[in-house]
């Protein structure tokens, strides 16, 4: 399986879950803004966007300072679900080429891992290419959130439960338990990776329904054993959001890509994304249209 490295240059990361309402489509191309006051220039971000033909369209934040709404080049063979990009090579702008590692959920609750390569024929078409699918199999239609990296699933069902899964290219070789109830989850996605050997735990960023956004470490070793850090209070207003995903920016920082129920994007720049402080973070909603009803918003690497 093709799998690339999170970093600030790739196109990139993590959930999948309806992205919400909102107006016509944009042209493609067509939707560009300044980015929220407090991010700076030279840092990058995006979350996927997928419409119901299985075109794949993103909000992006450039090096510029702008952020946008456009089409990119891969177009899927089914509407997912949930997609979550575990890893890419392109540019962030199109047309582009690109190679990308999906975990993909479709309609009827099956789950891939797909490897995927995409580029535009003489500015006219696009072509994508299917270089590989695993099927790891059914049951995923109870899912309520989704995020993963490269060898690790993580799943909120229905029931509030919360689960981590052990995941090879070729499918999951072993499921644990994190939390009892998770409910209170509106989005959450998969930040980094800490710790070698049995010291090893995965750091997740989530929104709360009671308007915080907290950061949990969970030991790979024992998820149960899961600690937690409020970011940002409930004051704050986070439990709107119903996706986050997050890319770095420089030595320290790192964007913070959000969506909003009726179709709204927000970004956010965190000074230092790994002290487990949220005082430092600045950003809000951008003006971009809408995301069009009908799509859904899944996030990036």
């Amino acid at each position: 399986m093709y799998r690339i490295k999170k970093s600030a240059v790739a196109i990139a990361a993590s959930i999948g879950l309806l992205g919400g309402l909102g107006i016509a489509a944009p042209a493609a191309n067509a939707a560009t803004v300044k980015a929220p006051a407090g991010i700076p220039l030279k840092c990058t971000g995006s979350m996927l966007v997928s419409a119901p033909t299985g075109q794949l369209y993103q909000t992006s934040l450039h090096r510029s300072g702008k952020v946008s709404f456009k089409k990119t080049v891969p177009k899927l063979g089914f509407a997912p679900t949930f997609l979550v990009n575990i890893g890419s090579m392109g540019g962030l702008d199109y047309p582009a080429w690109m190679r990308a590692t999906y975990f993909a959920v479709n309609k009827s609750g099956v789950a891939y891992f797909m490897d995927v390569s995409a580029y535009e024929r003489k500015g006219k078409s696009t072509v994508t290419k299917v270089n590989s699918k695993h099927k790891i199999g059914p049951g995923w239609q109870s899912t309520k959130l989704v995020t993963a990296t490269y060898d690790r699933i993580f799943r909120l069902a229905s029931n509030g439960k919360f689960y981590s899964y052990t995941s090879t290219k070729t499918g999951v070789s072993k499921t644990q338990l994190v939390f009892d109830n998770a409910s209170g989850f509106t989005s959450v996605v998969h930040d980094r990776t800490v710790g070698k050997g049995s010291a090893k735990a995965d750091v997740l960023l989530a929104t709360i329904s009671n308007g915080e956004l907290r950061e949990y470490v969970i030991p790979r070793k024992n998820p149960r054993a899961a600690k937690q850090y409020t970011l940002r209070p409930a004051a704050a207003g986070w439990g709107g959001f119903t996706r986050i995903t997050t890319s770095t920016c420089g030595k320290k920082g790192r964007i913070i890509s959000a969506a909003l129920a009726d179709g709204r994007v927000a970004m956010y720049y965190d000074a230092n994304g790994s002290d487990f402080k949220g005082s430092d973070i600045r950003g809000g909603l951008t003006a971009l249209p809408k995301v069009p009803a009908g799509y859904r918003i899944h996030s990036s690497l």
